[in-house]
């Protein structure tokens, strides 16, 4: 199994699933890209313990961290899509040594924008959570 680290990894967001995107720059951290399937109860009176089987997916939030910076039009533009709630298209690219190994897009709204914290020895950043909706199509690159 190749190991890897998430360097070069970034987010783009745009208004259709084919760009164009724009970049969300100084990115410091992406967290998880997951989706969880819920579970079906099937538990019968025969049943000698709950049975389930999977259900439809539930997309979850994904996290990201970046180092804030107000002057930023991208940044800016999240702020302002989280307290409109608008939807967009989000693109994340997964790299291998700076090499893009695969493509993760997603529909979706910024749940959660911030800025913080302020501190002397600390670069402000500014965390947001994107509230996917639907499936991530992986494009292997």
């Amino acid at each position: 199994m190749a190991k890897q680290i998430g360097k070069g990894a970034a987010l783009y967001y745009g208004d259709s699933a084919t760009g164009p995107w724009t970049k969300v720059t100084q990115c410091e951290s992406i967290g998880e890209i997951t989706s969880e399937s819920s579970d079906v109860d099937v538990t019968d009176l025969d049943s000698v313990e709950a049975e389930f089987i999977g259900g439809i997916g539930e997309p979850q939030d994904v996290a990201y961290s970046f180092y804030s910076d107000p002057l930023n039009a991208a940044h800016i533009q999240m702020r302002k899509d989280q307290e409109a709630q608008t939807p967009r298209y989000y693109k994340n690219e997964i790299k291998r040594l700076g090499v893009l190994i695969e493509t993760a897009i997603f529909q979706g709204h910024v749940k959660r924008w911030g800025i913080g914290p302020f501190e002397t020895r600390t670069a402000v950043k500014m965390p947001c959570v994107i509230k996917r909706s639907g499936g991530i199509t992986w494009l292997n690159n």
